[in-house]
C-alpha cells in the first residue's frame, strides 16, 4: 500500500487550520460580551459625568437666601438696620459718607440717607443675599433689598443717590451700570451737584507736605496742579504738584471708569485740582485713591 505523502501533509495542515479557527472563534465569542460590557460601563460613566457637569451649578453661582424684617433705622444711604437687630449693607452701591463720630458728611450724603429713608423706613423689606458672600468686614449682611417688587438698590442708582460699587466678589446686574449712565446723562441727584472745596477740607485733613505714609487708610485733601497724566491697563495716574518739590500721585482704578464719562489728558493736564481721597500703598508708592467724580474739583 502506497501512501501519498503530499496528501497526508495537506490533510495534516488542514486539520491544524480548522482547530485554530475553532479555538479563535470560541475565544472571541466567550470574551466579546465581557469587552462590550466593559465598553458599555465606560460609555455610561462618561455620559453620567457629562450630564452631571451640565446639571451641576458653577462654583461661581451662589445659592440665594432671604431675610425679612421691619426697617428701624437708616444710618446712611447704603445701610439699613432692622428691628430684629440685623444690619444690612446694600450690595452693589455706594453713597457719599456720613461721619457720625465727627458730625460731618460728604456732599449729598444727607440727601442719600433721606431718600433711602423715604423708600424703606418702618416698612417690611426682603433682603436677598448670596450665601458665599454673606457679610462684609463690619458683619453687615450684603444683599439686594426689596419693598414689594421695588428693587431698592437699583432705585438708589436710578435716582442719582448712589454710585455702582462693584468688587471681585459682587455679582452686579448689568442694569445697575445702565441706570448709572442714565442718571449721569440727566444730572440726577449727586450728578447735578457742584463739588465744594470747603467741604473737602472740613471733614478731611489737608495734606501739603511731609510723609504721606502716615495717612495710609485715612482720607486727606490736597490742592495743586496736574503735571502728568498717564493711562495704563489698570488705572489712570495723575501727578499733582502741591508745592515746590512736592508731587503726589492720585490714581483712578479701571473698575471705576464707569463713573467718568470722559477721561483724557486734556481733562486734567495743567489744571488746578482740589481733591479728596483715601491714602493707599501700592508697591513702594503712597498715593491717593479716586473712585468718584465727587472727589475732585477741576478749575
Amino acid at each position: 500500500m502506497k501512501f501519498d505523502v503530499t496528501n497526508i501533509v495537506r490533510y495534516f495542515f488542514g486539520v491544524l487550520i480548522a482547530i485554530g479557527i475553532a479555538l479563535f472563534s470560541r475565544f472571541f465569542l466567550e470574551h466579546k460580551p465581557e469587552r462590550l460590557a466593559k465598553d458599555s460601563v465606560k460609555i455610561e460613566k462618561t455620559e453620567k459625568k457629562i450630564k452631571s457637569s451640565k446639571n451641576t451649578p458653577s462654583e461661581n453661582v451662589s445659592n440665594i437666601a432671604e431675610e425679612k424684617g421691619i426697617v428701624s433705622f437708616i444710618p446712611d444711604g447704603d445701610t439699613i438696620h432692622l428691628e430684629i437687630g440685623l444690619k444690612v449693607r446694600l450690595l452693589g452701591i455706594n453713597c457719599p459718607e456720613i461721619y457720625h463720630d465727627q458730625n460731618l458728611s460728604e456732599k449729598f450724603a444727607k440727601e442719600a440717607q433721606s431718600f433711602l429713608s423715604s423708600l424703606v423706613l418702618k416698612k417690611e423689606i426682603v433682603v436677598k443675599y448670596r450665601t458665599n458672600n454673606k457679610e462684609d468686614q463690619y458683619q453687615r449682611l450684603l444683599g439686594e433689598v426689596y419693598v414689594g417688587t421695588t428693587h431698592i438698590n437699583l432705585e438708589m442708582i436710578k435716582n442719582g443717590y448712589a454710585f455702582v460699587y462693584a468688587t471681585s466678589t459682587d455679582e452686579i446686574d448689568t442694569s445697575f451700570f445702565e441706570a448709572e449712565k442714565v442718571a449721569q446723562q440727566n444730572k440726577l441727584g449727586l450728578w447735578g451737584v457742584e463739588n465744594d472745596k470747603d467741604v473737602f477740607e472740613k471733614f478731611s485733613p489737608k495734606f501739603d507736605g511731609g510723609d504721606l505714609s502716615e495717612f495710609v487708610d485715612k482720607t486727606v485733601s490736597i490742592s495743586g496742579v496736574v503735571k502728568k497724566y498717564s493711562k495704563n491697563k489698570g488705572a489712570v495716574v495723575l501727578s499733582i504738584l502741591i508745592k515746590d518739590g512736592v508731587e503726589i500721585r492720585a490714581t483712578l482704578s479701571k473698575k471705576n471708569y464707569i463713573h467718568f464719562p470722559i477721561l483724557s489728558s486734556e481733562m486734567f493736564l495743567n489744571k488746578q485740582i482740589s481733591l479728596i481721597g483715601r491714602v493707599i500703598q501700592y508697591k513702594e508708592n503712597y498715593e491717593i485713591s479716586i473712585r468718584y467724580p465727587t472727589q475732585f474739583i477741576l478749575q
